[in-house]
């Protein structure tokens, strides 16, 4: 799950490369949880604060830097901060744990892209190949669509913007009552 959502992987996303190596610290032994608090680090090896410098008098597109500001009175713009998308990576760990451990239940969990700013999947989950979410660079299971969304995200990076998308999460498997 690390290595999907490690950065620098596509044309369509940030250039900067981290390795997202996550280092156990407790927790785990042999392959199994211990039943003692699961740590870790993941460190952050590819920080270029200095090129975050043209931030500082303006907000970051597509951040959440200016509510986290409002909120908290507050704001670090060089990056990795607690509203960038490196922020993810530790809930990231959390979810892959989460998943091995409801496998075995017969649950499955799956998220896609289902929309890059107007242009939608029209489709319900129950007729789409989950399966091929990973199949290309934007992550949407239906080729057509996500030829669509990469160009559109193409576009809008060569004019120098960004563009917002929705996420799609689908569970499968959940026993009535669980949770």
């Amino acid at each position: 799950e690390m290595q999907r959502r490690r950065p620098g992987q596509s044309k369509i996303v940030t250039r900067r490369k981290e390795t997202d190596e996550v280092e156990f610290l407790s927790g785990l032994f042999e392959g199994k949880t211990t039943g003692a608090p699961i740590g870790f680090l993941i460190q952050n090896t590819d920080t270029k604060p200095n090129d975050y410098n043209h931030l500082k008098d303006i907000y970051s597109p597509s951040h959440g830097d200016y509510t986290y500001q409002a909120i908290y009175g507050n704001r670090d713009y060089r990056g990795g901060s607690r509203y960038s998308a490196r922020e993810t990576a530790s809930r990231v760990v959390g979810g892959a744990i989460a998943k091995q451990l409801l496998l075995p239940e017969g649950i499955k969990i799956f998220s896609y892209v289902s929309q890059v700013g107007s242009i939608k999947l029209d489709k319900c989950h129950n007729d789409l190949d989950l399966n091929t979410i990973d199949d290309n660079i934007v992550r949407c299971p239906d080729i057509k669509t996500a030829q669509k969304m990469i160009s559109k995200i193409e576009e809008v990076r060569k004019d120098g913007d960004t563009i917002g998308g929705v996420i799609t999460g689908i569970i499968q498997g959940v026993p009535v009552g669980l949770g």
